[in-house]
Parts: structure tokens; C-alpha cells; sequence
């Protein structure tokens, strides 16, 4: 169930920047609920968006950066099945989640811009 109200509020997600710009920022739960239309709604404003995992950046998103959510999955199965098999929690590792920046080339496109290859050259992943 999506919550009742219009993206196209200022107080809902729009911040002017000095210059007369303008940037599209979403909470958490508002990007995961209107991920589509979010990034819609930036491409229509000409606005670059970033967010927090791959599966946003596959979605319009022009970056994304944070933690790999299928690594992470991944992860804790093996954790269950140590524990499944005997192992104490306590004696498993501490381990950092991975990150990943991933950019999309399509959106950059659509958005007239151009990522520097120094970027490209940063990135675990470019959409193209």
C-alpha cells in the first residue's frame, strides 16, 4: 500500500540548491515504495538521483552506493548454516559489509551528462 501523498510537493522530497538547481532527496521507505516513479519523476525534472543499492540504479537511479544486499544474503547463509552445524555464534567473525558504487550510463545519458572516466574507472558496475 502506497502512502497518500504527491511527490510533487516541495516538502516532499525537493531541495533548492544554490543556483537556482534543484536535487530530489527520498527517505528509505519512499524510495524502496516509489522507486519507479521517483526516478520518473527526477528524469522528467532533469534532476540526477542517487540511492542506496544496485537494484535502485537498475530502476533510473543515476548512482548508487551502499552495501550489496545480495552479497549480504549470501553471508548470512553461510552464518545459519554454521550455526545450524554447531558452531557458537559467538566464535563466528565480525565482517564488514561489502559496498559497491554502481552508476548508470543510461540515466547519465537521458540527463545530458557526462561521467568522468576516473569515476567509471571507480565503479563495481556501470549499467549500460
Amino acid at each position: 500500500m502506497r502512502p497518500n501523498i504527491s511527490l510533487n510537493r516541495p516538502r516532499y522530497g525537493r531541495a533548492a540548491w544554490p543556483g537556482g538547481g534543484r536535487a530530489l532527496g527520498f527517505h528509505q521507505y519512499l524510495h524502496r515504495t516509489w522507486e519507479r516513479e521517483g526516478d520518473a519523476l527526477a528524469l522528467q525534472h532533469r534532476l540526477p538521483s542517487m540511492a542506496y543499492g544496485r537494484h535502485l540504479a537498475e530502476a533510473g537511479s543515476l548512482l548508487a552506493y551502499g552495501t550489496d544486499s545480495r552479497a549480504l544474503c549470501q553471508r548470512s547463509a553461510v552464518f545459519v548454516h554454521k550455526i545450524l552445524h554447531g558452531v557458537k555464534p559467538a566464535d563466528l567473525p565480525i565482517e564488514q559489509a561489502p559496498s559497491q558504487l554502481v552508476i548508470n550510463l543510461k540515466t547519465a545519458q537521458a540527463l545530458g551528462l557526462t561521467i568522468p572516466p576516473t569515476v567509471l574507472f571507480q565503479a563495481d558496475e556501470v549499467i549500460r
